[in-house]
């Protein structure tokens, strides 16, 4: 039995990926593609895309973003990582493991990435859908990440256990651009129902300091004071 990793087509890894990682189908830009072979079956995918982080991205080629095993076999997730690097050649490269998961990041220390420690929650827009993530780990592999380098301290399994029902709320509290604009449109309707102050009309306005329904009665008031 011998292992081998070479380049796949998207076509190729989505299927294995959608089935095995806890993304579904659910996928950003993607860039390159890798697949790990035993005896010519295809048994893992990682793929790697644009850093997402808007900071990573100042400085990282690649994040990656992907990787699916389909029996997750013993030392599998590091020879398909270090063989997709060495395939990549020289570039910098980010990734994160999700606590949410209970991912730490083995396959990443095992390949000699850096660890960063901890990531902040962060809110991204992807088409219509407002998408939360909570606190992840951190990790690089090349010179040019400015973030440094710290040693590894696993999380207790109180905080485990948090990440993983901050994730869970996250998910829930996740709602469309549509739904957000139709709760803001209502609330604006009933937020901005004024009154003149000189014909006591009652009318609509765009800002809250707005006193008069036209300029014939801003002009009458003013007069009469």
């Amino acid at each position: 039995m011998a292992y081998t990793v070479r380049p796949i087509t998207l076509k190729e890894a989505r299927p294995l990926i959608a089935k095995h990682h806890y993304s579904g189908e659910s996928m950003p830009l993607v860039r390159f593609s890798f697949g790990l072979f035993l005896d010519d079956e295809l048994c893992g995918a990682v793929t790697f895309s644009p850093p997402v982080d808007y900071f990573a991205a100042q400085w990282a080629d690649l994040e990656l973003s992907r990787l699916a095993l389909t029996h997750n076999r013993r030392n599998e997730a590091s020879r398909l990582v270090s063989g997709a690097v060495r395939l990549l050649g020289d570039v910098c490269l980010v990734s994160y493991a999700d606590p949410a998961q209970r991912h730490t990041g083995t396959v990443y220390r095992a390949s000699g990435w850096n660890y960063h420690g901890l990531s902040r929650p962060s809110t991204r827009r992807r088409g219509e859908t407002w998408h939360r993530t909570g606190m992840k780990h951190r990790y690089s592999l090349g010179s040019a990440c400015p973030w440094p380098v710290l040693p590894f301290v696993p999380l207790t399994e109180a905080q485990t256990r948090k990440a993983v029902v901050n994730a869970y709320d996250n998910r829930r509290a996740a709602a469309t651009v549509a739904e957000r604009s139709k709760v803001y449109r209502a609330r604006k309707l009933v937020d901005l129902k004024i009154r003149c102050g000189h014909c006591s009309t009652a009318f609509k306005a765009s800002r809250r300091s707005t006193q008069y329904c036209s300029a014939k009665c801003r002009v009458a008031a003013h007069r009469a004071a």
